[in-house]
Parts: C-alpha cells; structure tokens; sequence
C-alpha cells in the first residue's frame, strides 16, 4: 500500500466455477457460476504507538479494489470469495465488505 496516495490492491482469482446457496441476488445453488465484480471500496487506517502529529495528519482512509465472486448480498453487505473446494464444500479467501463502505461496483462477467 502506498498511504500517499491511500491505494492497495486485492485481488481474488477464481480457480474454478463455484457453486453456492440461493441467496439475495437469485444464484443457483445446483451448480450456477456465480458473479464476478470489482469492488473499490473505503477502508479505515490506523497504527498503534508513538506517531508525530504532523505524519497522523497526513493519512486519510485507504481505497481497496477487490475483486471476486459475489457469495452473498444483502442490503448491508456484500460477500466475495476466490475459491472453492468442492469435495469438501467449503469456500477460501473471502471477503465481506459492509455496503457503507463500498464506493463502486463492476460486473466482470
């Protein structure tokens, strides 16, 4: 992350369709691939110890881009995932973002 400019990157890349649970948005639980998007969103920033005040001043919030298949949506926040292990039926890497932070979306398939 650059806290100049407050920009870091995440990224989630799939390794294979997923399936998942009839949620919000109408995905198919019997084997629909779910919805990719980017998500930019606004993160908060801290640290902890002794800062001059001149350098806390300098900070502002962190902007995320995130990328990854939507695994549930709600009207507070949406959940993105990168992986999925069939066998086991068990999701990696997730993410979930409260919607109040969220900036933007894009539709990537």
């Amino acid at each position: 992350m650059d806290s100049a400019l407050g920009i870091s990157i995440h990224t989630f890349y799939a390794l294979q369709p997923l399936e998942i649970h009839n949620g919000s948005q109408g995905f198919d639980y019997l084997g629909g691939l779910m919805k990719l998007i980017k998500v930019k969103w606004i993160d908060a920033i801290g640290a902890d110890g002794w800062t001059d005040i001149k350098e806390i001043r300098k900070e502002v919030p962190v902007v995320h881009y995130s990328v990854g298949y939507i695994a549930k949506e709600t009207k507070e926040f949406i959940t993105i995932t990168m992986s999925y292990d069939k066998k086991k039926e068990q999701y990696g890497a997730w993410l979930c973002i409260p919607k109040q932070f969220i900036l933007e979306t894009e539709p990537l398939n």
